[in-house]
């Protein structure tokens, strides 16, 4: 199934323009690797993961991820070097979150992949990503297919929970302590 990652955009802005107390205007983007991009999407994050002030794009992929970096003039630049980006996993549902506090936004991505390889990127705060291998959080037995941050008990640190399908349910409670390796 090919699919370009314009229409994964236009469902993405249609939805957001529901939200807007004004009517919204759209223009469609013809070129550009953001509009011409073909493959086999799973889902999409919208993320500030360069703190430039403008919003990034990651979009799962299948066989490899794509990251496009906002130029802040309506353009955007296909990232192509590092992990995140040429892990070859089973990706599904991506979502940005600053797991350890400190300002840069990490990625978290659900594999549907059985056994589950549920890949998660912290920042190094310089454009880069390390991939954390270890730990109950990207080693859980369920295929996953979607996840999201949030501060639930009020400690100042996200939490992230994991939707799977085919097994139980994962909550990991994140501390300033955790251990990510």
């Amino acid at each position: 199934m090919k699919t370009t990652l314009c229409s994964a955009l236009c469902l993405t802005l249609i939805g957001t323009g529901a939200l807007l107390a004004q009517p919204a205007y759209f223009t469609r983007i013809m070129d550009g690797d953001i509009a011409n991009d073909a493959g086999n999407f799973w889902g999409c994050a919208w993320g500030d993961y360069d703190n430039d002030g403008n919003v990034d794009l990651f979009v799962s992929n299948t066989p490899t991820n794509r990251l496009y970096r906002n130029n802040g003039n309506g353009t955007f630049t296909r990232i192509t070097t590092g992990k995140i980006v040429n892990d070859r996993v089973d990706p599904d549902a991506p979502v940005w979150g600053d797991y350890d506090n400190d300002g840069d936004l990490d990625l978290f991505v659900t594999s549907f992949q059985t056994p589950a390889r549920d890949c998660f990127y912290r920042n190094e705060g310089d454009g880069t990503f390390t991939r954390i291998t270890q730990g109950a959080w990207v080693n859980d037995s369920g295929s996953g297919v979607g996840a999201a941050w949030g501060d639930y008990d009020a400690d100042g640190f996200l939490d992230l929970y994991v939707a799977n399908t085919l097994a139980l349910q994962r909550h990991f409670p994140l501390a300033p302590h955790a251990e990510v390796h």
